[in-house]
């Protein structure tokens, strides 16, 4: 009797769960799954955001002495003085953005600085024939974009470890190797597009480099708006 009853317990055991109980487990596993991925959102927001003002950094700077030699005549000499003019310009971003920071939300600040960085991008852009574009309008939209990438990589990488989860913090894939492994693929790209803009012509650089990283940037930009609240500091931080 007692070898029958076992039997049927293991028949019974053997059994698939009801249907209910599936779909309760296929809903837990969604709830889980979809907790973790918002856990995770604020800081995919962040690398996107390091990955796109990357990218135009480098893309500003490697493509100035083609563009200015292209365009303006200048010599490697006066490329180089501009460039090194506006790179002694960090050391007193990053104190003006620790000063803004006690002030002011990062994700404000995050959400301006993509936008001037948009403008630059658009400046760099050459809306009409060879002839059209400026002196005045290439070193306004340079200085604006390199400027306000300094500013918004300070403030964004404020915010990144501010909403980094604990498990994020520590280990070989942490936050750091994250946003390091970002920022690198950030400054191929920009690289990979002068050059391949170059290889076509010099004076099709500007368009084939400044609009594609443009239009990336406004990507990141919208998705910053959508998730402004995301990005809040972790338990009140």
């Amino acid at each position: 009797g007692s070898g029958g009853g076992g039997s049927v317990n293991r028949d019974l055991e053997a059994m698939p769960p009801p249907p209910r109980r599936r779909l309760s487990r296929r809903r837990s596993t969604m709830h889980v799954t979809i907790s973790k991925f918002q856990l995770y959102l604020p800081v995919i927001v962040c690398l996107c955001i390091y990955f796109v003002l990357k990218a135009s950094q480098e893309a500003f700077m490697t493509s100035a002495p083609l563009t200015t030699g292209e365009y303006f005549g200048w010599s490697e000499r006066a490329v180089a003085g501009f460039l090194s003019g506006i790179s002694f310009s960090v050391l007193p971003i990053n104190l003006g953005v620790a000063w803004l920071a006690r002030r002011f939300d990062d994700r404000k600040l995050v959400v301006v600085s993509e936008l001037v960085s948009i403008l630059g991008l658009l400046g760099m852009v050459v809306f009409g024939g060879h002839d059209s574009f400026r002196l005045p309008q290439w070193v306004v939209a340079g200085v604006c974009l390199f400027l306000a990438t300094q500013v918004l990589e300070g403030v964004a990488m404020s915010v990144l470890a501010k909403v980094v989860p604990p498990m994020l913090s520590r280990g070989f894939f942490n936050s750091g190797f994250l946003a390091t492994e970002a920022g690198t693929s950030g400054r191929a790209i920009g690289n990979l597009l002068v050059t391949l803009a170059g290889s076509k012509s010099q004076a099709a650089i500007q368009n084939l480099t400044f609009l594609p990283i443009g239009a990336l940037f406004l990507v990141v930009f919208l998705l910053t708006i959508f998730k402004f609240r995301a990005l809040k500091p972790r338990d009140g931080d």
